[in-house]
């Protein structure tokens, strides 16, 4: 028995590695890439950044409504000087349909601390414009997302300009 000990440890040794492997691995390929966010937007470095389910909840909690997304981001600049909200719906209908959601729910409301400002086209795309909370909000579609971003008025254009370029 004692001749196999050695034998038997390192057999050991090697499933267990192996096990671990195969864990870390497996556990790599399941977790999904975090939505990509600008590293710096209107002269602000990122300064946080939350994704996945904590970000859909951060969104979720936020809204009027349920909105249904696929994986969602938010991106701290600055001091809060800007914040960019991502959400992936999966499709661009799904995206354009969370659009027409956002807007009526906007529209509709009563006690949100937002006033639409309007929509226009901007860089060929269709923008929402808001004003509130001492910021200036804008949101836009991008291929299956849609992106939020709030920024200070001084700030405001350049960072709608960076976004827009970031997500085209």
């Amino acid at each position: 028995m004692k001749r196999y000990l050695p034998l038997l440890l390192l057999v050991a040794g090697f499933l267990l590695v192996a096990a671990v492997a195969f864990l870390l691995l497996h556990g790599s390929l399941r977790a999904a890439a975090p939505i990509d966010v600008p590293p710096a937007v209107a002269g602000y470095t990122l300064s946080e950044q939350t994704g996945g389910a904590e970000a859909i909840a951060e969104i979720q909690n936020l809204h009027l409504g349920d909105f249904a997304m696929q994986d969602a981001s938010v991106a701290v600049y600055g001091a809060q000087n800007v914040i960019i909200w991502t959400a992936e719906a999966g499709s661009e209908a799904n995206a354009q349909s969370l659009m027409i959601a956002m807007d009526n729910a906007i529209i509709n409301a009563t006690d949100i601390p937002f006033s639409m400002m309007g929509m226009y086209i901007f860089s060929g795309r269709q923008v929402r414009s808001l004003d509130g909370l001492g910021q200036l909000h804008f949101y836009f579609q991008s291929g299956s997302k849609v992106v939020w971003v709030s920024s200070d008025f001084g700030a405001a254009e350049i960072a709608l300009q960076d976004a827009m370029a970031f997500y085209p």
